[in-house]
């Protein structure tokens, strides 16, 4: 199997998980943003914009917007730092953390049920794999491998 036929396994293999929660995902009327902002902030913690444009790697002022319509519905707050009172820091709610474990619930059963239907041989397969593919990932954002 060659990198290109891998990679399609592995989009087709990530998209049939996460389908099979996007019931979850549906009965909110949040957009992939706002989703991807409230799990970065459960990620990493209280944090400002400009981290969080830096890791969706977007401007500041379309992090600023969708942040606005996160605090409307009181799923994250804003503060000011205490060391620096020119930063503003963002934090999910504890309504926005509920929501985040929902979602977290939702994907790790639809991945449990995925894993039931394998075989422990199927299982021992894929950990050796994802164990591989994590090694080299991590390798990769440390600098360690040579392009």
């Amino acid at each position: 199997m060659n990198d290109k036929d891998l990679w399609k396994l592995y989009c087709k293999t990530i998209h049939s998980v996460q389908a099979t929660n996007s019931s979850v995902w549906a009965k909110t009327a949040l957009t992939m943003p706002q989703i991807k902002i409230m799990f970065i902030l459960a990620h990493r913690g209280e944090i400002n914009v400009s981290s969080i444009a830096q890791s969706l790697n977007v401007r500041v002022p379309n992090v600023t917007f969708i942040v606005d319509h996160l605090e409307e519905q009181k799923l994250v707050a804003r503060r000011r730092s205490k060391s620096d009172r020119r930063q503003v820091m963002i934090a999910l709610t504890n309504k926005g953390r509920q929501l985040i474990d929902k979602f977290s619930r939702a994907k790790l059963e639809s991945f449990q049920k995925a894993i039931a239907k394998m075989s422990n041989q199927d299982k021992e397969a894929l950990c050796q794999g994802l164990q591989a593919l994590e090694k080299a990932c991590s390798q990769e954002e440390a600098g360690g491998i040579d392009e």
